[in-house]
Parts: C-alpha cells; sequence; structure tokens
C-alpha cells in the first residue's frame, strides 16, 4: 500500500496492521540503537492506537501512517544508525542516483 514516509508515497507491507486489525492485538514498536563500548539502548514505544469504525485497508492505512511517522523520528534522531536494503519509493526518485545510459 502506499503510505507517506518523507513526504512521499512509499510502498509500505501492511501484514502487521492487518494481523492486529484482524487479531485485536497490540502494536509494539521498539528500536534498539547502538550506544558506545558495545552497548546498546533498546526504546519500547506504547501500544499505537488502532483506529476504530474505519473501512479495514483505510484503518491499515492509517496503522501505517502511525508507522512510518514512528520510523521517521528514530531515522532523525539517530541518522548514522540506520540503513534501508531495499527501494520503498517510485524508482523515479532513484534517478539521480542511476548511471546515465
Amino acid at each position: 500500500m502506499a503510505v507517506p514516509f518523507w513526504n512521499k508515497s512509499a510502498q509500505t507491507a501492511t501484514a502487521m496492521a492487518g494481523l492486529a486489525l484482524k487479531l485485536d492485538l497490540p502494536i509494539l514498536m521498539a528500536c534498539c540503537t547502538w550506544q558506545k563500548e558495545g552497548y546498546y539502548l533498546a526504546q519500547v514505544l506504547p501500544p499505537l492506537v488502532l483506529p476504530k469504525g474505519l473501512p479495514r485497508e483505510q484503518a491499515e492505512y492509517e496503522i501505517m501512517a502511525q508507522v512510518n511517522r514512528i520510523y521517521e523520528s528514530w531515522i532523525r534522531a539517530y541518522p548514522e544508525q540506520w540503513l534501508w536494503i531495499h527501494r520503498r519509493f517510485d524508482k523515479g526518485i532513484y534517478q539521480h542516483s542511476l548511471p546515465n545510459k
């Protein structure tokens, strides 16, 4: 599903939201950051607020928008510790980094 991430439409897997809605389970977001000398700091946020009374697809969108905003906040706080392996955005966004053919 296309959900905003850094103010751009980004393909976002919705399985987490779908399962939480189907099984009425909380979603807890956790971030583990490297400190110094091999120590890590684990942060666990309170459960996300799951929307009620919305059509399933809209509820999944709202949940994943929350998730992406949390990711953005962690990336802003620890940009040197972030790595994204795959492309989430429309490939047009990457054109500047592709070699000319």
